[in-house]
């Protein structure tokens, strides 16, 4: 079952705020207002969870130890690599 949804993250910083929305993009659509991810998509309930862990991992983390993509794999998503340019 698919749900349609519009969530609101609160983060400790825009950075924080960037990094979960880099991520999340990839399955809907949002955009960052400060310290805030509003986001919206047709999602299933296991993916919205993931989506919710992701989002608390990234909350306690401080901005400079943030690894997006190892918390993506830990969170339960498949893995993603960042690509080199």
């Amino acid at each position: 079952m698919v749900y349609s949804l519009k969530r609101y993250f609160q983060f400790k910083n825009s950075a924080q705020a960037g990094a979960f929305l880099e991520i999340a993009n990839i399955y809907g659509k949002g955009r960052v207002l400060g310290s805030v991810v509003i986001y919206e998509a047709s999602l299933e309930f296991m993916v919205w969870r993931k989506l919710e862990n992701l989002a608390k991992m990234v909350s306690e983390c401080p901005v400079r130890d943030i690894d997006i993509y190892k918390m993506t794999s830990q969170a339960g998503f498949k893995a993603f690599r960042k690509v080199s340019q």
